[in-house]
């Protein structure tokens, strides 16, 4: 009898599936690779294999490595206990009627391939969604703020500005350690062809430079398709692209936000409410009124005032209510807001660092902090082995940088949370605490957005 090596939990290996799959494994943070042709040369293979028996090549390679000792899971099996199955997530809809939209069905198929893969003595460990010790996040942009309300920031903040501001503007802006630029461009700041709109942004940057501001990103008035490439955009030292959040995109964050090098980031607007003039006065629902659905005097909050109760017209939803701001970073969500700059002020910025105070552990940040956590998370390969009385977590990636990485390992509906300090981390059993949170195991990702009242 030909005795097998022993092989990893994880991590959890891929054959033959649709590409958006993988992708959101990587996403949500599960320790995952492709599988190999000749699976036991490969360095690091995992024990499990997750297929599709409905591809004649998924099959073949999984017959091939079952000799092997891998353990086989059928995605074809996730897809059909489903109700309308999961063509939304791999792009082979039916004519089915959706019982699911985009990330109730992520959080489905997660939570049945957590089944699946406990249930065959594997585990559940992901990359946290944030920097240890945090659980939830919060970054705030300022669409073109006035520079006399910039400071002081109460919240790390990304402020929009136009490219076109001269010396003299730039000169008299006042730096802040909390604050950071980025362009807002349109159309009107693109060139006739990608090249020569590099040349041209190029100058524009190093105006910025001279007077001492990196710009981190750019927000863009709408999809533009003259935009230069993502490659180039990156070598000009843009972090990010940003747009305002369509209707539709509030529950589907993950939609571009973690698809590329170049993250594209939705942006919630914040309104002031209609007949409400004065700056920064958005606002707030309290709970009982979210529940109720209903908005009168008594729940109106202005940053400027924040216990003042003025009358107000007549009943109006809010447009980002406290209550489901507070329920998102709860539930571990990555909110991003934006504020129009003629709204934004200290005040309005100070009732957003309130906002996060009340939830233990959230991670404020600018954009450009995001997109550098993302991109390192995105680049950290993990392998964990079953030990005597425990785990070993193996890390290949930075360790240093902006927070530690956390990891989330899962029994069941419980949670211990880790801070991922050493390249060879070992994990006692006994040394574990679990919790019971809010969150998903699938993290933001797999979290519904709260409704807005």
């Amino acid at each position: 009898m030909v005795r097998t090596p022993e092989l990893p939990l994880l991590p959890l290996m891929t054959a033959g599936l649709p590409p958006a799959v993988s992708r959101i494994l990587r996403q949500v943070g599960l320790p995952c690779a492709d599988l190999s042709r000749l699976a036991l040369s490969a360095e690091g293979t995992g024990r499990f294999v997750l297929y599709d028996s409905r591809s004649s090549d998924s099959l073949q390679r999984v017959r091939a490595v079952r000799r092997q000792g891998l353990k086989p899971i059928d995605f074809a099996e996730i897809d059909r206990s489903v109700s309308g199955g999961l063509g939304l997530l791999t792009g082979n809809e039916s004519g089915v009627v959706r019982a699911y939209d985009e990330q109730e069905l992520i959080s489905i198929f997660l939570r049945e391939l957590k089944l699946r893969l406990e249930a065959a003595g594997g585990l559940w460990l992901r990359l946290a969604d944030f920097p240890f010790p945090y659980r939830a996040g919060l970054a705030v942009a300022i669409d073109q703020p006035e520079p006399s309300r910039w400071l002081p920031a109460a919240i790390p903040t990304t402020c929009f500005v136009s490219p076109k501001l001269r010396d003299e503007d730039l000169k008299g802006l006042l730096l802040a350690p909390s604050v950071e630029l980025a362009w807002k461009v349109g159309p009107g700041d693109l060139e006739p062809t990608p090249r020569k709109t590099i040349t041209h942004w190029r100058t524009r940057l190093d105006r910025f430079s001279r007077s001492g501001w990196a710009v981190s990103g750019l927000r863009l008035s709408e999809p533009l398709a003259g935009l230069p490439r993502a490659a180039e955009l990156l070598r000009m030292g843009f972090a990010y692209t940003s747009l305002a959040a369509t209707p539709g995109l509030g529950t589907s964050l993950h939609a571009g936000l973690v698809a590329s090098e170049l993250p594209t980031f939705p942006l919630e607007r914040i309104e002031s409410t209609p007949g409400r003039s004065e700056p920064g006065s958005w606002i707030t629902l309290g709970a009982e009124a979210a529940r109720a659905g209903t908005l009168d005097a008594s729940h109106v909050l202005s940053p400027l005032t924040p216990t003042a109760k003025r009358p107000t017209p007549a009943p109006v939803p809010s447009v980002f209510p406290e209550a489901r701001l507070l329920t998102d970073l709860r539930a571990g969500r990555l909110t991003l807001v934006e504020l129009a700059g003629a709204e934004a002020d200290e005040g309005s910025l100070v009732r957003l660092r309130q906002f996060a105070q009340q939830i233990p552990l959230v991670w404020t940040c600018t954009l450009s902090q995001l997109a550098r956590w993302m991109k390192r998370r995105s680049q950290a390969r993990l392998v964990v082995w079953r030990r005597d009385g425990g785990y070993e977590v193996q890390l290949d990636g930075a360790i240093g940088g902006d927070g530690h990485l956390g990891l989330e390992l899962w029994r069941g509906a419980h949670q211990a949370h880790l801070p991922l300090v050493t390249s060879v981390l070992p994990i006692a059993d006994e040394g574990l605490l679990f919790q019971t949170p809010e969150s998903s195991p699938g993290g933001w990702l797999a979290t519904r957005r709260a409704q807005a009242a």
